[in-house]
């Protein structure tokens, strides 16, 4: 199946929001399509989109606002958000299960290595969006799709939350994730620029200042051959006694001395 077009989120402003929230993958277009990866059928919505692709610039703050649970005795309903060098995730299930940590926890999660504890940092109601409609392999675009999903949260407690600045020790590429569950994120590419990440998302650059394009014969002024001033030959004249005109110094003729015209 051909992977919707879900645009990036491109983050260049100080302390820049990006609200975290669950929902359905959306069939084959979906999750499945975007990642080549076979999901747990949730996974990560970023400001209302489906597992966007991620651009910050380095040195950037940027505050992760997460509403994926607050029970981890109930692992359907406890999403727990980090960002990690992992492209799968999952790093509190792999060590409740004893395998070996191998991936590098960047930010959102405190992970002691020799326990091979987690304790989350984002702690919040559990919100999701969820199908109203059918499934995604029905919609042909994502924004069709969204269209049909309706967004609830369990309650209405804080969100969780955390910030995090990359910075030039961070890898150009890493991935947001959930500790609970493997594969519910996606990419986020550390960048010097947004340059490639306004071009997939359609945003054009707008010039702060209007350039002067005054010249020598402005638009609006009257010159030697006014447009609209009449001449020893009028334009809309007949005779020696112009329509529009009714003495030698007429209303909008041009007199020795004209009101609006060069001479």
């Amino acid at each position: 199946a051909t992977a919707w077009n879900v645009p990036p989120l491109c983050i260049d402003s100080q302390n820049s929001e990006i609200q975290a929230a669950i929902g359905n993958t959306g069939g084959r277009q979906g999750y499945e399509a975007i990642t080549g990866r076979v999901g747990w059928g949730i996974a990560w919505y970023l400001n209302d989109l489906l597992i966007p692709e991620v651009y910050v610039k380095r040195g950037t703050t940027v505050t992760f606002s997460v509403n994926g649970g607050e029970d981890p005795t109930d692992s359907a309903l406890y999403h727990p958000f980090y960002i990690t060098n992992s492209s799968e995730g999952g790093i509190n299930a792999l060590a409740q299960a004893g395998q070996p940590i191998t991936e590098t926890v960047v930010a959102g999660l405190n992970y002691n290595p020799i326990t091979q504890t987690v304790s989350s940092l984002t702690v919040g109601p559990y919100c999701e969006w969820t199908e109203t409609d059918g499934n995604g392999n029905n919609f042909i675009t994502f924004e069709d799709y969204k269209n049909t999903l309706q967004y609830s949260c369990s309650n209405s407690v804080a969100s969780g939350s955390f910030q995090w600045t990359p910075d030039v020790s961070t890898s150009n590429l890493v991935y947001y994730q959930c500790a609970t569950h493997r594969l519910l994120g996606w990419k986020i590419h550390i960048v010097d620029s947004l340059s490639t990440c306004r071009e997939l998302a359609g945003i054009t650059t707008i010039p702060t200042t209007i350039p002067d394009t005054t010249t020598n014969t402005p638009t609006h002024t009257t010159t030697n051959t006014p447009t609209h001033t009449t001449t020893n030959t009028p334009t809309n004249t007949t005779t020696n006694t112009p329509t529009n005109t009714t003495t030698n110094t007429p209303t909008n003729t041009t007199t020795n001395t004209p009101t609006n015209t060069t001479t």
